[in-house]
């Protein structure tokens, strides 16, 4: 049972059938092809023949170097506007980042730039539910349990106005909790609901799909029902194929699925009881054909020999089938398959009348069945617990829904007496007015004569108004154009400085090691100044989205941590020789529901701060939960030239600059403080801190719904 709870938990790696899996070939012709490819990357005269060469240069290089050549397709393709390319390479990074919390949030956040389309929808959600299933098999077994009830709830109880897209979300995060704790009937219940709601989807949403059958392939086989588990191979087949024949149109010759047909047909090949003998004859060719071409395929068949054992057995060949198993229920390759394996060998052997064998494998069966009711019970006691807390929510559910009927009948009966109280009143001030009315008609005369003056001077207003309904429109243009320029401004500076930076880095790579080593101080100036000017003008641009009230919030669950790895690497390479960086970090679990991007850009702009005007010494990064637990402190510390007395609160100022003539633009700190105001903590100078240096201490709410203003 253990092994089928990690099998589910580790599915996540071939969530959508885009992780690489190439044919086999050797070390020396594989490096071949990559330098050839390269070369042809270094000819490329537009960004599609790059985005095509680079993608080939992904599917053929080593997993190790697959990162950087995802980020670089992905930054051709942003500037390139190939959206199309944008989603699919930042899927395939999601399966490459799967134990990696925060740069899958960063994912996610460059999904949310792109404009809204079925395979941005689809794209985001699968990236979500991959970030869900990491965080599933990273937490503890209590965690799991109290958020797949949360869920749980949140799933039941939600009314209609739900989209298809968001029951699926919710009902494909209940899955994969539940798949962390069980894998009996509750998680096949739940798989067909999902199936059915899969089934609905519309065209545009294939990695969804490509997701679910995946797993239902499996699931589906742990859990004993061969026709589910057929069902779903047989889509995952169509799917691979229709993959497989849009990458090669596009040109990606080096993308196989020769080792996906081999899993499928082999988990196929083990439902031979459900299958019809032409199937089996045709599920086991073609499993021989694609061990004839790959070499790591051929020794998986050999040392594995299931696949001879079902095949065997479903021709009714069993002292053959017999043979095979008493070598490979002792192979530790086996141990996940060898209740399957000692079931077959007990069914052979009975066939062909082997005593001895028959007498082993019941023997070995007998104690492994054994171990497995009591793992079988206590995982139905799992199933148990977590019925029994779905119907207390249900209960509680229940109750409020009992209360809610029970406050809109008296609500019903406090509007009724209302009524009868404002209908006597109405019926009193009737008289009233009639009484009115009749000494309104002496004053008309009177009154007709001023109301020709209030109607000049309504004319007169009215112009007013006008004049100022223009003015007013004036002003808004103008800040609205204001607000597109800078943002506008700011995507397409930051594109050609991308590309400053990677050919500037590319002429370096490319010259001979005399001359890079010449040329590379003058590279570094080259960078150093780009990563100024992008940073100054992404200061602008937040600036102008704070200031205009245009920044959102978006809330996670995460660790303190990992909120401070990110800027720690991100500011490294800015230290000057001689200064150290320094995390210090007592308490590594407490999360906190914040937005992670808005915290990583603080403490980046703080340790940015601490890095410029620190020569020597050290840079320390703390981070800890304040006494009464209601705050996360973050404190960025430094032993460099300090700050003045009395300048302590102007430095937030905007534009302002103690030293005119070091580098920035004075937006920084300014950031800092509205970024932190937004996030309901605040941002200050620590004045008690003894020098040299400075000290900027940053906190923020542990839980982000409880917002206020400092």
């Amino acid at each position: 049972m253990n092994a089928i709870r990690l099998t589910f938990l580790t599915l996540f790696a071939i969530l959508s059938l885009q992780i690489h899996v190439g044919a086999a070939r050797s070390k020396t012709e594989t490096e071949s092809i990559i330098k050839s490819l390269n070369q042809e990357l270094s000819k490329a005269t537009s960004p599609s023949d790059s985005i095509t060469i680079l993608y080939n240069l992904f599917d053929i290089s080593p997993q190790r170097e697959k990162p950087a050549i995802g980020e670089q397709i992905y930054v051709t393709a942003t500037n390139n506007h190939d959206n199309e390319a944008v989603l699919d390479i930042l899927r395939n990074l999601s399966n490459l980042y799967l134990k990696n919390d925060s740069l899958q949030t960063i994912l996610i956040n460059r999904v949310d730039l792109l404009p809204e389309t079925k395979q941005q929808a689809a794209t985001k959600t699968f990236l979500v539910l991959s970030r869900a299933a990491t965080r599933a098999s990273l937490s503890s077994e209590e965690d799991r349990q109290a958020y797949l009830l949360r869920i749980l709830n949140e799933y039941q109880s939600a009314d209609d106005s739900r989209t298809l897209l968001q029951r699926i979300e919710q009902l494909f995060k209940v899955c994969i909790y539940l798949g962390a704790s069980t894998h009996g009937t509750l998680l096949g219940g739940y798989m067909d609901q999902l199936g059915e709601l899969i089934d609905q989807l519309p065209d545009g949403y294939e990695p969804l799909r490509n997701m679910y059958y995946v797993q239902a392939d499996i699931i589906y086989g742990n859990i004993n029902e061969p026709a589910k588990a057929l069902n779903a191979s047989s889509r995952l087949l169509d799917i691979i194929k229709g993959l497989e024949d849009d990458y090669h149109k596009r040109g990606r010759i080096y993308r196989s699925y020769d080792r996906y047909y081999y899993l499928i047909y082999r988990r196929m090949l083990s439902n031979y009881a459900s299958l019809s003998n032409d199937e089996v004859d045709s599920y086991y060719k073609q499993i021989k054909e694609l061990v004839k071409n790959n070499s790591d395929l051929s020794a998986d068949l050999a040392n594995n020999e299931r696949v001879e054992v079902y095949y065997l057995m479903s021709k009714g060949r069993y002292d053959e089938a017999l043979a095979i198993l008493k070598r490979q229920i002792d192979n530790p390759k086996q141990v996940q398959y060898i209740r399957r394996m000692l079931e077959e060998m007990v069914t052979a052997a009975t066939r062909v009348g082997d005593r001895d064998a028959l007498l082993t494998a019941s023997t070995r069966l007998n104690d492994y069945l054994q171990k497995y009711i009591e793992l079988n019970a206590n995982e139905h006691y799992n199933e148990l617990k977590i019925l029994y807390d779905i119907n207390e929510i249900k209960a509680h559910s229940a109750m409020l829904e009992s209360k809610h009927r029970k406050d809109s009948q008296e609500w019903t009966a406090i509007f009724i007496t209302m009524s009868i109280v404002i209908l006597i009143i109405l019926i009193v001030s009737v008289v009233v007015l009639f009484k009115s009315y009749r000494r309104s008609k002496h004053l008309a005369a009177d009154l007709k004569k001023t109301n020709s003056l209030l109607v000049a001077e309504s004319d007169s207003l009215k112009e007013t108004q006008e004049r100022l309904i223009i003015a007013r429109n004036e002003a808004q243009a103008a800040n609205k154009q204001k607000s597109d320029f800078i943002h506008n401004m700011s995507h397409e500076v930051q594109a050609p400085l991308n590309a400053i930076e990677e050919y500037t880095q590319l002429i370096v790579d490319f010259v001979d090691d005399n001359s890079r080593k010449y040329l590379q101080k003058y590279v570094q100036v080259v960078l150093l100044s780009c990563d100024m000017l992008k940073t100054l003008i992404n200061d602008v641009f937040d600036l102008a989205a704070l200031e205009n009230g245009n920044m959102n919030v978006k809330l996670n669950d995460v660790s303190l941590t990992s909120l401070c790895t990110m800027p720690l690497e991100s500011v490294r390479g800015r230290l000057n020789n001689g200064v150290e960086l320094v995390f210090d970090a007592p308490d590594q679990t407490t999360l906190v529901h914040t937005d992670p991007t808005r915290v990583e850009q603080v403490l980046i702009n703080l340790l940015s701060n601490a890095a410029k005007f620190t020569k020597k010494g050290k840079i320390t990064l703390s981070c800890s939960i304040s006494p009464d637990g209601n705050d996360a402190v973050f404190s960025v510390s430094d032993t460099g030239i300090g700050i003045p007395d009395g300048k302590e609160d102007i430095i937030f100022n905007r534009f302002e600059k103690l030293d005119p003539y070091t580098t920035g633009g004075g937006l920084g700190l300014h950031i800092c403080k509205l970024i932190a105001c937004l996030l309901g903590g605040k941002v200050y100078v620590d004045k008690s801190y003894q020098r040299p240096g400075a000290k900027f201490i940053f906190t923020i709410p542990v839980n982000g719904q409880q917002r206020r203003n400092k």
